[in-house]
């Protein structure tokens, strides 16, 4: 018999070692777990209509035209604004505002109703009275006391 010629190859092992992915996956997941419950997420407070069984649906959603602004954001960073309800015939009541504290923030301050007062303005010296209470009494007020008191401003039930 005669013997074969040639040598054997010897085979590479193609084995690749994940336990450094394994560790780095691990520390991964617990930095996005941290990061996500230290971050407090913002809302915006919103106005809801009302829950009275003596309404009408129609008259559930319905505000008052001095309460009302109906702002329109437009290409550019522009804004444009109408006070009351709008009026699509007469296109000279719409007025143009900026971003910042001089434009749609002070517009949404100053704005006066057919009552006499700007709501906004009114939550506003409400809370900075109540920051103030708080204040004086330090610890004798609770988180939970003061933030009930500052939901009680948002919601109306406060003067």
């Amino acid at each position: 018999m005669a013997k074969k010629g040639g040598s054997k190859q010897k085979k590479m092992d193609t084995r690749v070692n994940f336990t450094p992915m394994v560790d780095m996956m691990m520390l991964l997941i617990t930095f996005f777990m941290l990061c996500t419950t230290l971050s407090k997420p913002q809302a915006m407070q919103l106005t809801m209509p009302s829950n009275d069984e003596n309404m009408s649906k129609e008259d559930k959603s319905v505000t008052k035209a001095s309460y009302t602004i109906t702002l329109f954001l437009g290409a550019e960073d522009k804004i444009y604004y109408v006070e009351g309800l709008p009026d699509y015939e007469n296109p000279d009541c719409i007025k143009e505002t900026t971003w910042g504290k001089d434009g749609v923030r002070k517009l949404l301050i100053e704005h006066i109703t057919e009552d006499g007062f700007s709501p906004v303005a009114k939550v506003m010296m409400a809370k900075k009275k109540l920051d103030e209470k708080k204040e004086k009494m330090g610890d004798k007020m609770s988180k939970e006391d003061y933030e009930k008191q500052l939901s009680d401003i948002r919601n109306g039930k406060s003067d």
